[in-house]
């Protein structure tokens, strides 16, 4: 190959790494959420509060089983000794079936559900930056809420990066074999 065949492949490189480059780092994000996500279902990101402080009531229309809260908020509204019975979110979360050893921002599915790349920014020359964040206002809050209680639970870990890097390393090995080869 001569001198001139091998300027004009790195070039070709180049503007293939500019073309490929927003839509490897959405990947790359997205993969990482995957491996965060299930870090947290898995690990949780802190404990629920045992402390009852809250009303039965407080939980009416959040449960994602109605006759299950019903039950719930029925049998927690009953006086003990003319007293009336707290509650706390560790315990409703168990009348819904759910597990309360962890929190894992996983009652309704939909915080998870809408995490997305939002947007993919060039911030120079063959460096690209994917955001992650919720496409849904109230389910953004409380992530916001989440991340000031527990603080930034959505960082990657070293396991979870070293991961991203062989993804990462991956799909430009891929664009060099396809572009110099």
């Amino acid at each position: 190959m001569s001198i001139d065949d091998f300027i004009d492949r790195v070039k070709r490189l180049k503007s293939e790494l500019e073309k490929e480059g927003g839509p490897i780092m959405e990947r790359t994000a997205m993969s990482a959420r995957a491996l965060i996500e299930r870090r947290i279902k898995t690990e949780g990101i802190g404990s629920y509060s045992t402390k009852k402080s809250a009303p039965a009531f407080y939980f009416y229309g959040k449960g994602n089983n109605k006759g299950k809260e019903k039950d719930f908020i029925k049998e927690k509204s009953k006086k003990i000794d003319g007293e009336s019975q707290y509650t706390n979110w560790a315990e409703f979360r168990e009348s819904q079936g759910l597990q309360s050893g962890h929190v894992d921002v996983t009652f309704s599915g939909r915080t998870w559900n809408n995490l997305k790349v939002t947007n993919v920014d060039k911030v120079g020359q063959l460096r690209f930056v994917a955001r992650l964040s919720n496409d849904q206002e109230l389910e953004a809050k409380k992530m916001e809420w989440n991340t000031e209680r527990y603080g930034e639970f959505l960082k990657t870990n070293e396991e979870e990066e070293e991961k991203l890097v062989k993804i990462i390393d991956g799909e430009l090995q891929r664009v060099i074999n396809r572009t110099i080869e």
